[in-house]
């Protein structure tokens, strides 16, 4: 098992920095290593996605497993710098992406995977504490997703620098302990199917929407929020997270994707359509 020592690890779908982009790692997660090929590891991170790293992105085999023995650190907002000392304007060690996971280390630091320590302003809270800040509950999902409004498209992107769509909803789930898959049409099996009604009006906060070009698999997905028809996602269209309705009487109405629509499923079991 190998621990993400840099602020994110890019997988790729072959052994080249010129692959395409498959998905992302963050600060401090684990991957497990399924074969080797000259400075490359084809890995399968926490939700079993496979890809390959460069090896450099990932801590030695000899190296910290992760988070020691104690308190587990999560970052909690959008962005922040780790830094050799307390001081804001110490050198910096690495970014710090929404999810990055460290130890809790003495007088306030946290612990790099293999050692080492840094300070970053306030953004930590402790993993046990986590749900509190992030509650499985509909509404708190909506709040974190539109939390991240204007965070840019990326393919294959899964951190708050940038994301895909699909990375969008697992990254937002991910925070409110529910572990979802990594591809729009795998989130596509998890949960019930919802009828989003007229116009979208039977989506519930938090439910998942999915789009699939006519005769295709499900290519794209969003999550509701639970108002007439609207859903924020991770779009190309909108250049990255951005807020579209189904509803062609919204001044958000986005004509191409209400006819894409393929389904809808309930994540959260106490998600309920608005009155």
């Amino acid at each position: 098992m190998r621990v993400v020592r840099g602020a994110l690890a890019n997988l790729r779908r072959s052994p080249s920095h010129a692959a395409e982009l498959v998905s992302q790692l963050v600060l401090g997660e684990h991957a497990r290593v399924l074969a080797e090929r000259e400075g490359w590891l084809h890995v399968a991170g926490e939700d079993g996605y496979p890809g390959w790293v460069d090896e450099l992105s990932l801590n030695s085999p000899d190296g910290s497993r992760g988070s020691p023995p104690g308190r587990a650190l999560v970052w909690t907002r959008r962005a922040g710098t780790l830094r050799e000392q307390r001081d804001p304007a110490s050198e910096p060690l690495c970014d710090l992406v929404l999810g990055a996971r460290l130890g809790a280390g003495p007088a306030g630091s946290a612990v790099l995977p293999g050692g080492g320590r840094g300070w970053a302003e306030d953004g930590w809270m402790d993993l046990d504490e986590l749900e509190r800040r992030f509650p499985r509950a509909p509404e708190a999902v909506v709040r974190t997703a539109l939390g991240l409004r204007g965070v840019p498209y990326l393919w294959g992107g899964t951190t708050s620098k940038a994301f895909d769509c699909s990375g969008f909803v697992q990254r937002v789930y991910a925070l409110h302990g529910i572990r979802l898959p990594r591809d729009a049409y795998q989130q596509a099996e998890i949960g019930e199917v919802i009828d989003a009604g007229p116009a979208g009006h039977g989506l519930g906060a938090a439910h998942l929407v999915f789009f699939a070009e006519r005769g295709s698999r499900v290519s794209h997905v969003g999550l509701a929020l639970g108002q007439a028809g609207r859903f924020v996602h991770s779009s190309t269209a909108q250049a990255g997270v951005a807020v579209d309705s189904l509803d062609p009487a919204d001044r958000l109405y986005a004509p191409r994707l209400a006819a894409r629509l393929s389904g809808c499923r309930r994540v959260l079991p106490e998600a309920a359509p608005p009155a």
